[in-house]
């Protein structure tokens, strides 16, 4: 109940409306199997609904692989957008790892809020793992933050062509002098807020470190040198 609260303040304050954040609630795959979910909530981008099935583990000890298994196989069968795993002890090395390949986003509980600044990003994931493989005591009264890392679905070149109809595929594969024209011109032509729907969509509108951050800095760095050209 307490990730439950802090979700739903986060996701309000992202999409500046009330997205109900459902507890325990039961979900029937396509072959009549029901699965009962910690959380879930669903959210809508571009007319297109988006649902997403969270996991609470408030135990003593770090989250490990068969868990990040075993929701990864619920994700698949519910046709969820996206999973999280949600730990009060943080995640063992090979769960981590095994997370960022399958994309499960990992949130840890706790009171730093100095460590949820997305702002300070630069694609140095090492510090993050750390982290969030790091065990801390955990009491309810203390912990108000949520703090962690989630990979993203859609490739932004994908997003870009998908979305603004770009066609930016070797984009982060050359230097800007070897940039073809018309790329540069498609560029230009990118809303200056571009990035921000795309942040909503693949953190599920929860504010925090995306994997890809980097990239997108890219691409605006990108935008602004076609501008001026």
């Amino acid at each position: 109940m307490l990730v439950k609260s802090l979700l739903e303040k986060k996701i309000r304050k992202s999409f500046k409306k009330k997205v109900p954040v459902h507890h325990q609630r039961n979900y029937t795959t396509v072959t009549g199997h029901v699965y009962n979910i910690d959380l879930s909530y669903t959210f809508s981008i571009g007319h297109a609904e988006h649902f997403v099935i969270i996991e609470c583990k408030n135990w003593q000890k770090r989250v490990e692989r068969d868990i990040v298994l075993s929701l990864e196989a619920k994700r698949r069968e519910l046709s969820a957008h996206k999973a999280i795993i949600v730990s009060s002890a943080g995640f063992q090395k090979g769960a981590i790892e095994l997370a960022l390949n399958l994309r499960i986003g990992m949130f840890q509980l706790t009171s730093l809020k100095s460590l949820n600044i997305l702002s300070h990003f630069r694609g140095n994931f090492n510090p993050y793992r750390e982290r969030l493989e790091t065990a801390v005591e955990f009491e309810n009264s203390q912990f108000d933050q949520l703090y962690g890392i989630t990979t993203h679905s859609q490739s932004i070149s994908d997003y870009l062509r998908l979305r603004f109809c770009l066609r930016l595929d070797n984009i982060f594969s050359e230097s800007v002098q070897e940039l073809q024209p018309q790329v540069l011109a498609q560029l230009s032509r990118l809303p200056a807020n571009w990035y921000k729907e795309y942040q909503l969509l693949e953190t599920c509108g929860i504010p925090l470190i995306l994997d890809n951050a980097n990239d997108i800095r890219v691409i605006n760095l990108l935008k602004l040198t076609s501008t001026i050209k």
